[in-house]
């Protein structure tokens, strides 16, 4: 029968199903504070009321398809005819398979798309969205990206320092997040540090927590959630969404969530279900009301409603056969839906009279009104972020200055006690050079892999119009240069002097600075690509290349006369090559080597002569750094494209 699933899916819920937690249990008292309770003025009253519409909404996108000789660029449509309404105090569902456009529409609802084109409207009380509505609303995304060294109550106050306004104190901006931890019920949690997959913290529900409740810092009075309870066990899933109703109800927001199969008791919370199936509408109306709906069509279950729903809008592609019939099945739903009274009902609540007033009164104070902080107000805040973090990545820190050491000690063992021999020559070029590659692959390779473990969060936060671009290049360069320093402090030290080096104090002091010049020039490097590439694999591939491409025209492996003229032009962008000509110029100006038995004698000069190496050794140093900022803009101007948020209101 048609209006039958399978035998096999409904056991399969119905075993879900029988483990659920007993509808009249309630835990929460034991474990979760109770979000009812007021706990801020700036929450103890609910926003006048408001609705946020969508009318006739479609929308398409351009792709391109065939064979690539000869592709054809077709329109595809990923929404159809949508209507409905968002109201203040409501929670509503998206749901749908896979593919259902579940995403798609909730990212127009909050404005987080620029591409494709719109038709329809979707309307704030009765008028075209402003610029001022994404300071209204806010956007949890699936993934929780922190800083894991900080603590719960750190992470809170740095983001009340960068989302509230400036007019605000630091008291109050403390005292707002304080508000807010408290109403999600992570006060006792609030010293412990975020952690992540490697370093131990708090629990993945309070995370999440912690993920809508950075976004409440603003009092917002729309949220949107992407997929809430991903990752999370079924009874912590609840209370996390026990806790948005709550936000919901008590405080007049309105709760819009992408949710793919949530537990019966988590179903029951929500006001309003909107089911897609490609992007059209299959039901929308009360969620309590669902299941009496497809009943009314003949489809029934004993088993969990979301798992029910899905099972039903699934197009099976197993066999020809299979996948004709599920596809006919979704369009008896969606014909079935538009001759609805749920239909007629959506439209009707179209037409209803709104608040015209574009200020739309808001009894709840707007923690988002006025300017935030400026560049310094940033930078400052990010700074002190970053060095805290920095601090408490112990392992990393450590392991920085561990690699120092031992290659420092390998390193001098190898070139230990270097002589004024003729034959020794060789080896004090081969330490000079090696020195220059070591201050550029590690510094380079580490920048490109911690920087991509970080860019989420940078995404996230930019997106959000937390800080600058420019503001948190700048607080996290200055926040890693200590340790460049003392790293190659370290390094550089010990090996220096067990290959005894030139033993003039000003050699040794300009031989570090040279190191530290091609750290930072190398980091910058390692910016540029991790900026420019979508993955560590794709930066880990092109950075050694970049590296070797360097060292080649260092005059270290090949003598610059021989290199062809076409390409010599690489040599004068190397800054291996302007470090490893100021530290050759460094060892060798003013010094005499032994003669051999022939007789013959060499001087420093003349060996720099040999190998082409003229000029100031400062001016080289300047031509490292030079080399550096460059890099770091050109770094700069990646991440700020290609990071770029691309929103546009429809």
């Amino acid at each position: 029968m048609d209006g039958e699933l399978s035998k096999d899916s409904k056991s399969k819920c119905l075993q879900n199903d029988e483990v659920a937690m007993d509808e009249s249990e309630d835990f929460s008292d034991s474990y979760i504070p109770d979000t009812s309770v007021s706990i801020s003025a700036a929450d103890s009253s609910k926003f006048s009321h408001f609705a946020l519409t969508w009318n006739d909404l479609s929308y398409s996108v351009k792709v391109k398809r065939g064979p690539w000789w000869k592709k054809k660029e077709v329109t595809k449509t990923l929404l159809s005819d949508l209507n409905g309404s968002l109201n203040s105090g409501e929670m509503v569902a998206v749901m749908g398979t896979s593919g259902a456009g579940k995403t798609t529409f909730m990212n127009l609802m909050a404005g987080r798309t620029n591409i494709g084109k719109v038709d329809g409207s979707i309307l704030l009380d009765g008028k075209r969205r402003g610029k001022s509505f994404r300071s209204q609303c806010a956007y949890v995304e699936q993934d929780d990206v922190f800083l894991a060294n900080l603590t719960v109550k750190e992470t809170f106050y740095f983001n009340s320092f960068l989302r509230l306004p400036k007019n605000l104190s630091t008291e109050v901006k403390k005292a707002r997040a304080d508000e807010v931890i408290a109403q999600l019920g992570l006060s006792s949690c609030q010293s412990t540090r975020i952690g992540s997959n490697l370093v131990r913290g708090i629990s993945g529900g309070e995370r999440k927590r912690c993920s809508i409740g950075i976004e409440l810092l603003t009092n917002p009075k729309i949220l949107f959630l992407d997929e809430p309870t991903s990752g999370l066990d079924a009874f912590t899933s609840y209370h996390v969404m026990k806790t948005v109703k709550g936000l919901a109800r008590e405080h007049g927001r309105a709760v819009m969530c992408t949710i793919h199969q949530p537990r019966s008791n988590i179903f029951d919370l929500f006001d309003k279900l909107l089911l897609l199936s490609k992007g059209k509408t299959v039901y929308y109306g009360p969620a309590s009301e669902a299941m009496n709906f497809f009943k009314s069509l003949g489809y029934t279950a004993s088993y969990s409603p979301a798992d029910f729903f899905l099972d039903l809008t699934t197009v099976d592609t197993r066999t020809p056969y299979l996948e004709n019939k599920t596809r006919k099945r979704n369009e008896k739903l969606i014909s079935a839906y538009n001759n609805s009274s749920y239909k007629v009902q959506a439209l009707s609540e179209l037409q209803k009279p709104r608040n015209t007033d574009s200020n739309m009164e808001i009894k709840n104070k707007d923690f988002s009104e006025g300017p935030k902080v400026g560049w310094w107000g940033e930078f400052s805040t990010l700074y002190k972020r970053a060095t805290l973090n920095i601090i408490r990545e112990r392992r990393t820190t450590a392991a920085t200055y561990a690699q120092a050491l031992v290659t420092a000690l390998l390193t001098g063992i190898v070139f230990y006690k270097l002589t004024y021999t003729k034959k020794d020559i060789q080896n004090r070029n081969g330490v000079l050079f090696f020195m220059c590659l070591n201050q550029t692959f590690q510094p380079m390779l580490a920048k490109v892999l911690l920087f991509h473990l970080e860019r989420p969060l940078f995404i996230r936060e930019r997106h959000s119009k937390l800080y600058s671009v420019s503001s948190y290049y700048t607080s996290k360069t200055l926040a890693e240069f200590p340790i460049v320093v003392w790293s190659t402090v370290i390094l550089g030290t010990i090996i220096y002097w067990m290959a005894k080096l030139n033993p003039s104090a000003d050699r040794y002091f300009f031989f570090v600075l040279v190191l530290i010049a091609n750290f930072f020039s190398a980091e910058s490097l390692g910016l540029v690509i991790s900026s420019a590439t979508p993955s560590v694999e794709v930066g880990n591939t092109i950075a050694p290349v970049c590296v070797i491409l360097f060292m080649l025209f260092s005059g270290f492996y090949v003598h610059i006369s021989s290199i062809p003229r076409w390409i010599s032009w690489i040599g004068y962008v190397s800054f291996i090559a302007y470090s490893y000509q100021a530290l050759a110029k460094n060892e060798f100006m003013g010094e005499e080597f032994a003669c051999n038995s022939s007789g013959s004698c060499i001087s420093g000069e003349e060996e720099l002569k040999e190998k082409q190496f003229e000029g100031s050794k400062y001016l080289d140093v300047f031509y490292i750094f030079l080399i550096g900022f460059f890099l770091r803009v050109i770094g700069y101007l990646s991440l700020y494209f290609i990071t770029k948020p691309k929103k546009k209101l429809y």
